[in-house]
Order: C-alpha cells, then sequence, then structure tokens
C-alpha cells in the first residue's frame, strides 16, 4: 500500500505530552482537516460523542487505606492469552490516514505493550500482514470486526482468511443497518484519500474514490440483518468467537445469550452512529445484569484516562477498548505515539489500582467483603492442625468427627498432613539415617506415619499445596523421611485411581436431587486432591494434564472453569486447537505461553525411536508432531512406513513448507487421533513402534488410546525379530515435583497392566542446567522440574 498521509514529525516533546488530552490536541494539529473531522467528530449534535468522555466524572472511587498492594497483578487473560491491563485497541478503520505505517504501526504497538488489538474490515493493510507484523514483536492476539455484508461469499473469504492467520474472535458490528448522520463528511465531500486500499475488502483505491464514503459503505452492507440469520449463519462457518459490538441494552444482551454468542462489547460506535443514544458506561450496568454471569462483557467509547478504566469493571466489565486514542498516537508519532498512549493509560489504571488498594482484578465489586471473611480466624482449625503436629491421635480422632481434615493455616498454608510431617524435622539427620539404612522408624516417625494414615482415612488431599508451594509429600522428601513420603505416594494413587472409577461412572438420572449431585462432587474434589483454590495448577506441558481435573471431561463446563480455559487455552483441546502457535528455533508456545514442545527434548525423543525402532525397515505411527523432533528421529531409523496423525492446522502447515508431506514413505493424517485411529484400527493398518505426544489432552485421553486402540495397531510379531511392537509416550504427567511424578508413573503402570501391557522404565538425565531461569524465559511456566526423565517402553504382556 502507497503513500496518502503526510510523514508525521511530531512537533510536541515526549515530555509535554503527559495525558491522552494533550496526545488529542497534538496528534490532531498533525492531520489534514479532512481526516481531522473524519477520525473526532460523531454524528448530528455530538450529543453521545461527548457524553461517552464526560460520563465518568459521575462515578466516584472508593479507596481503602493500609493494605499491602506490593505484589498487586494488574494483569489479565482476554481470549487465551495473559494482556498486561485490561485494555485493547479498538478496530478503527483508515488508519493510514492518520500516518503512514497505519495499522502495521499499531500493531506493533500493541504487542510491544502486551495487548490485543481489533483488525476493522477497512483496514489499509492486508490483514496477515497486520498481523505478522505484530508477532514479529511479541505474543498477541487479534480480533477480526466484520459487518454483515451483502456478498456473502467475501465475507466467507475474509472469516476464512482471519482463521487462517490465528484471530481469536469475530467482532460483529450490529449497530450499523445505514452510517450515521455526519454533518461535518457531507461538508468535506469526505472521499478516501489517494494510494490508500481497503484490501481486506478487495477494494483498490481508484473504485472507492469514485463515490463517498457513505455510497460506499451501502453498497456493502447488508440491511437486512437479523439475529436468526447471521449469528447461525457465522457459526457454521468458523470456529472463532463470536462478539456481538454495538449493544446498549439488557434486552440484545439476552438475545446474544440466546444465540449462543461469546461477549458483547458494550459500544455505541464512538458516537458516530445514531446520536442520543446513551453514553457506553452509563448502557453498562443494564447489559451486565442482563448478561447475569453467563456471557462476557467488555465496552469501548470514550475512555481517556487510567481511572476511567477502572470504573468500568467497577461496573462488571471484563475489559476496556479505545480507538481515537490510538489515532491521536498513530498522527502524533506513529508507532511511538500509539505506544506513549498505552503507558499513559497504563500508568494512570496502575496508580489508581495501588491506590484502592487492589491486589487482583475480578470480581473488584466484592473485594471487601472478601478481605473481611480472609481475616477471620478458626479455633477448630488450629486445634486440628495443633493436635495433627503433636500426632496426638486420641485428639485428632475427637477432632475430626466433626472436623475437617482439609483445613488449613491462614498464615503457612499448611494442612494438617503438612503439620503432621513438618514436626519431624528437628530429628531430621536421625530419620534419614534410620530410613536409608532399613531400620525401624523411630517413634515420632512411627507416630507421624500413624497420623498420616488417620488423616487420608479421613480424607484429606495428598496434594494440598502450602504457601512455600510445598505438598505433605514434598516436606517428607525434602527432609529424607522415606517412609513417609512413601505412604504419601501411595496415598496419591490411591486418589487417583479413585477418581479414574468414578470417572467411569454414569451421571444421576433426571429428577434425582441436583443439590445432592453437586454436594458429591464436591466431596469428590475434595477427595482426589484437585481443590488448590489459592494456588496456580500444576505446570504441565502436556500433553496429559492431571487426572485429578474433572472439568476436562465434562461437555457442560461452569462459570469457573470457562474462565480457567479462557485465561489458560492448554486446559481444553479444543480450545488449544482453535488457538494460535509462536514457532520458534528451540521452543513452540501457545497463545497462553505455554511450551507445547522445546529442544531440550532431543535427547528424550530420540532415545524413544531408538527403542521403538531397533533396525530399519519396520512401521512407525506417531501421534503428535508438534515440532517434528520425534519424527526427525524415527526417520532416522530408515522406516518403511511412516504415519504421523496431527490436528492443529498451524502446525499441519509447518509441515506442509518443510516438506513432510512429500517425504518418501511418510503419511500424515490431518486431524484429532480420536477420529482418526479408529479408522486405522478398521483398516487393518498394523505398526512395529507406536509413540504418543499430544498436547492439551488429560490423563484420560492417553489411558483411552492405550487402553481401547493400541491394541488394534501394534503388530504382536512385529519388531525386530518378530518379538513384538513396542508402544510409548512422552512421560511429562507431573514433572514439576517428584511426588507426583512418583504417582503418576504409578498410575500409568498399573492402568497399562489393566490393558494388557508390560511396562519397563529407563531413566534418562535431563540437561544439569534445564532450570536456569534463562531456559524458560517467555513461557508461562517451567513444566520440568526433576534430574531424569522416565521413559515407559510398553509391550503386550506374554
Amino acid at each position: 500500500m502507497a503513500g496518502g498521509a503526510p510523514t508525521i514529525v511530531p512537533t510536541e516533546t515526549d515530555m509535554k505530552i503527559v495525558c491522552i488530552e494533550d496526545l488529542r490536541e497534538a496528534g490532531s494539529k498533525s492531520m489534514p482537516i479532512r481526516a481531522r473531522e473524519f477520525y473526532n467528530s460523531g454524528s448530528t449534535d455530538q450529543q453521545t460523542i461527548t457524553e461517552n468522555s464526560a460520563v465518568f466524572a459521575k462515578y466516584w472511587l472508593r479507596p481503602r487505606v493500609l493494605v499491602d498492594v506490593s505484589a498487586a497483578d494488574p494483569s489479565t487473560s482476554v481470549w487465551g492469552r495473559r494482556i498486561k491491563f485490561p485494555l485493547g485497541i479498538s478496530p478503527a478503520g483508515l488508519q493510514a490516514m492518520a500516518h503512514p505505517d497505519g495499522e502495521l504501526a499499531t500493531s506493533r504497538a500493541a504487542a510491544e505493550k502486551g495487548i490485543n488489538m481489533g483488525i476493522s474490515s477497512f483496514s489499509n493493510y492486508k490483514l496477515a500482514d497486520v498481523i505478522n507484523v505484530g508477532r514479529t514483536v511479541g505474543p498477541i492476539n487479534y480480533a477480526i470486526q466484520l459487518y454483515t455484508m451483502k456478498n456473502r461469499g467475501l465475507q466467507e473469504r475474509i472469516i476464512r482468511e482471519a482463521e487462517a492467520q490465528g484471530c481469536k474472535a469475530i467482532l460483529l458490528t450490529a449497530d450499523s443497518p445505514v452510517l450515521g448522520v455526519r454533518y461535518n463528511e457531507h461538508r468535506n465531500d469526505f472521499r478516501t484519500p489517494p494510494g490508500l486500499d481497503f484490501p481486506i475488502l478487495e477494494w483498490k483505491n481508484e473504485e472507492v474514490r469514485g463515490r463517498t464514503h457513505e455510497a460506499g459503505f451501502i453498497g456493502f452492507n447488508d440491511d437486512a440483518h437479523s439475529w436468526a440469520r447471521e449469528i447461525p449463519w457465522l457459526r457454521a462457518r468458523t470456529n472463532m468467537e463470536i462478539w456481538i459490538k454495538g449493544v446498549l441494552t439488557g434486552e440484545d444482551t439476552q438475545l446474544a445469550r440466546e444465540y449462543g454468542c461469546d461477549g458483547i462489547v458494550v459500544s455505541n460506535h464512538g458516537g458516530r452512529q445514531l446520536d442520543g443514544v446513551p453514553a457506553t458506561l452509563d448502557a453498562l450496568p443494564e447489559c451486565v445484569e442482563a448478561a447475569a454471569g453467563k456471557i462476557r462483557i467488555h465496552v469501548d467509547g470514550g475512555f481517556r484516562r487510567g481511572q476511567d478504566i477502572f470504573k468500568a469493571l467497577a461496573l462488571g466489565a471484563e475489559c476496556c477498548w479505545v480507538g481515537r486514542p490510538a489515532i491521536w498516537g498513530l498522527a502524533y508519532d506513529g508507532q511511538n505515539g500509539v505506544e506513549k498512549m498505552i503507558d499513559i493509560l497504563y500508568d494512570e489504571f496502575r496508580r489508581s489500582w495501588l491506590s484502592l488498594a487492589i491486589h487482583s482484578l475480578f470480581p473488584i465489586a466484592t473485594m471487601d467483603v472478601k478481605q473481611e471473611l480472609a481475616g477471620e480466624i478458626d479455633l477448630v482449625t488450629q486445634s486440628i492442625l495443633l493436635a495433627s503436629s503433636n500426632h496426638d491421635l486420641k485428639a485428632l480422632k475427637d477432632l475430626l468427627r466433626d472436623g475437617s481434615a482439609n483445613v488449613q493455616d491462614a498464615e503457612t498454608g499448611f494442612t494438617p498432613l503438612h503439620a503432621a510431617i513438618a514436626a519431624c524435622e528437628d530429628d531430621e539427620e536421625l530419620n534419614d539415617q534410620n530410613n536409608m539404612n532399613g531400620k525401624v522408624l523411630d517413634p515420632e516417625e512411627e507416630a507421624a506415619v500413624e497420623t498420616v494414615k488417620l488423616l487420608l482415612q479421613n480424607g484429606a488431599i495428598w496434594n494440598d499445596l502450602d504457601k512455600n508451594n510445598e505438598t505433605p509429600g514434598c516436606i517428607a522428601r525434602r527432609l529424607g523421611l522415606n517412609t513417609l513420603y512413601e505412604t504419601m505416594v501411595d496415598a496419591g494413587v490411591r486418589a487417583e485411581l479413585l477418581f479414574s472409577k468414578l470417572d467411569e461412572y454414569q451421571p444421576l438420572e433426571d429428577g434425582e436431587d441436583e443439590d445432592e449431585d453437586e454436594d458429591e462432587q464436591q466431596d469428590t474434589q475434595k477427595r482426589d486432591g484437585t481443590e488448590e483454590p489459592t494456588t496456580e495448577p500444576l505446570a504441565e506441558k502436556q500433553h496429559q494434564s492431571e487426572p485429578s481435573i474433572p472439568a476436562a471431561h465434562s461437555d457442560q463446563k461452569d462459570d469457573v472453569t470457562i474462565q480457567k480455559i479462557i485465561d489458560d487455552v492448554s486446559l481444553d483441546n479444543k480450545t488449544y486447537l482453535r488457538s494460535a502457535l509462536t514457532f520458534t528455533e528451540d521452543k513452540l508456545l501457545d497463545e497462553s505461553a505455554n511450551a507445547v514442545m522445546m529442544d531440550w527434548e532431543t535427547t528424550i525423543m530420540n532415545r524413544h525411536a531408538e527403542i521403538l525402532l531397533p533396525v530399519e525397515g519396520l512401521r512407525a505411527l506417531n501421534v503428535g508432531h508438534g515440532m517434528g523432533i520425534v519424527d526427525t528421529a524415527i526417520q532416522s531409523h530408515s522406516p518403511k512406513e511412516h504415519h504421523i496423525i496431527e490436528a492443529h492446522p498451524q502446525v499441519l502447515q509447518q509441515m506442509r513448507d518443510r516438506g513432510w508431506f512429500d517425504k518418501p514413505g511418510v503419511v500424515v493424517h490431518e486431524g484429532r487421533w480420536q477420529d482418526i485411529v479408529p479408522q486405522l484400527v478398521e483398516q487393518g493398518v498394523l505398526f512395529d513402534g507406536i509413540y504418543y505426544d499430544t498436547f492439551a489432552e488429560d490423563y484420560k485421553a492417553l489411558r483411552e488410546l492405550f487402553s481401547e486402540h493400541v491394541i488394534g495397531l501394534l503388530d504382536p510379531v512385529g519388531g525386530k525379530d518378530g518379538e513384538g511392537g513396542k508402544f510409548s509416550f512422552y512421560n511429562g504427567l507431573g514433572a514439576d515435583r517428584q511426588i507426583c511424578y512418583d504417582v503418576y508413573t504409578k498410575v500409568s503402570e498399573m492402568d497399562l497392566f489393566e490393558a494388557g501391557f508390560d511396562t519397563g522404565w529407563e531413566d534418562i538425565p535431563v540437561p544439569s542446567n534445564l532450570q536456569d531461569p534463562s531456559n524458560w524465559k517467555d513461557i508461562r511456566r517451567p513444566y520440568w522440574a526433576l534430574d531424569k526423565y522416565r521413559l515407559p517402553t510398553c509391550t503386550f504382556i506374554g
């Protein structure tokens, strides 16, 4: 795209740009009058555009004092990615009229500052170009803005391109059956400047210059739109989220819920459509009430201060969007100007945030209540912890008749299990020697073992975390209390096996008491150790997430689970498969910054391939390509056949680019293994070696594969010298702490035996410097914290 806007040289220094109003003044001066009035004006009498900003003065803030905010975090998650604070850049068209770099500069600035961006259909640059320049700077999510179009073919092409480029959502502008009455555009006979195309709409400058902006809009916009027509049509053509932009009423919020939309943007089009409608901040509470927590709510319109963002959050919005401030920043100094705008709003928001003594974003409205509840002292809790620490079985039995074995100390995070094991620390050296030498336990540790067993019998959670991020088993291992450690490992195995069995039960029939069902589900969560409200879930590469995450097994996810998945796409396979990936030389990341695969695993993968394919000319199946490490290793053994199953569109495109589809003997199956493996079984295809390494699938998926399908794919007389085929998988479950790794290793071995497999294990050292923080830069959290990798080799029993 060429020219169309003057080269901007800032006339003001950054020292004078201290607020958005300064930026508006400086940016507006840099633009010709037609461009300035196109961006800055609203419709007819300018009532709504004026009220959008003025309305914030009606709302006052209630600060708290003497609150520790040293660890306060204003970041949040939108569309599966952490953003620096709850702000995004709205989809504004014709940005190259403000600065030659237009949307490219805005994209780079948003990525640099860690927020998301909406891309207008009226962008002056190609969608791929806008997205690619941003992702070269850093991780960023994009949404594509769409109108309802008469040309459905064009609309569908835009949707396909947006999905291929990794856009997370569609922002369907729903408030524009016609353009608003914009006096300045008529007075100025506004037309697109020379040299500016609209490539997303497939319009060249020559054709758009021949008509007014309004005439061009009338020609493509479909005013016959409706909820019943548009939403099902979009849903049938995309896996992107569908958000309705332009909602101002509770009634339309309810309709968005009923039609299954993913979210709404409370918006009045920046005051450019129907003048006299409410300011978005005034409309927000009505929409929040109608949403009833069942649909996500963002808001745009009039945000000029960081405090404005906070006020919108307090009224129920989850994220705010700005349009004109980004345009002013562009006109002022291109990318630097947009970054300046973001910095101003972030600094003001952060100062407001800290001054109001807020720790975390949601839900702001109930923060005071939560703080008061957190200060209450429970004497029963302290009594249970004390009896556990003293290994006083008689007192503990009495207390547990009415009390819980899962209480926690507010200061240390200790549960009774933590307290019982940590009480042995004074005898650490003696206990370590006794355990290592196989001697009889000293009385103190023997009492601790009996106390731990009593707590476990009363439902104590084996993997609860204290404030030091340690489970009870972690403490036992650190103190060298091997008997107590093995007791905790066995408890973990029993809990996970119990959960596995409970997961197989059918739900209650209709007519059963729903409250009882909810109570039973809560009890199950406490028994299997999944309820960890004060901690993040265990770090995971996987590949298989913990078997104790019940929400991952359910089609009907509650609001808490949905929020977790939005925050971390690795918790849900279908969400992950729709997400954008980032490929680098040494790692592959999902859009939540989880590591899908890293190159330190190469030694491990090579050994897997050596074991599965000890000689040339064998038949291999790999489920999950990722970075291609294991498939490259398989190729080095010259297999006769090499089948690969991969489901992620970006990985498949990478495979095409790198020639995997053209390699001799390689067959690439596109799709989820759950759909492809049964077809291979039905076709009678057999393999000598099978390897499994998928991402964002739980242990239940792995167990389903080896319990139901591997037996039909693995050749019992295949392999070297007819010794039988071999199955293996990436064994990364629970690898952020030794006790979890030991538990899940035992669980998988028992499940494999039940499925008809003997399993051998080989310990492989991992790189000695792996725990260096530099190895985990830009990664959400490390998924490996152990010294050794335990490699499984599975063969048919007998």
